[in-house]
């Protein structure tokens, strides 16, 4: 279809060109508001991390929550933001503690 538009956008014709020309806009303007959700652009993990980070002694709420969501794939190196989660929990009350317990669940 879209090839064939464009074949009509070129027309010599401006009567053609200038209708193929609008359809053609609203095609692409339809393809982009028809694009990626937030929900389905493979970033939610990263998103859900965010927000869990930002709450008090979120760090380690997220770990155990994602370890127990993932269940085998739950490991700590599979956690989205890695970094800032490990930073986050090494500074929370009981975070050196539930990372490591993270770590030894995650090998069994």
């Amino acid at each position: 279809m879209d090839t064939r538009l464009a074949r009509l956008v070129r027309s010599p014709d401006p009567l053609i060109m200038l209708k193929a020309t609008e359809l053609y806009d609203k095609r692409k303007q339809r393809a982009k508001d028809a694009g990626t959700t937030p929900d389905h652009d493979g970033f939610a993990d990263w998103r859900m991390c965010r927000d869990y980070l930002c709450l008090e002694n979120g760090a380690s709420i997220f770990m155990m929550f994602y370890r127990g969501m993932r269940r085998d794939l739950g490991h700590p190196a599979n956690y989205p933001l890695l970094r800032d989660v490990y930073d986050i929990a090494q500074l929370e009350p009981f975070g050196p503690q539930s990372s490591i317990g993270a770590a030894r669940t995650s090998a069994t």
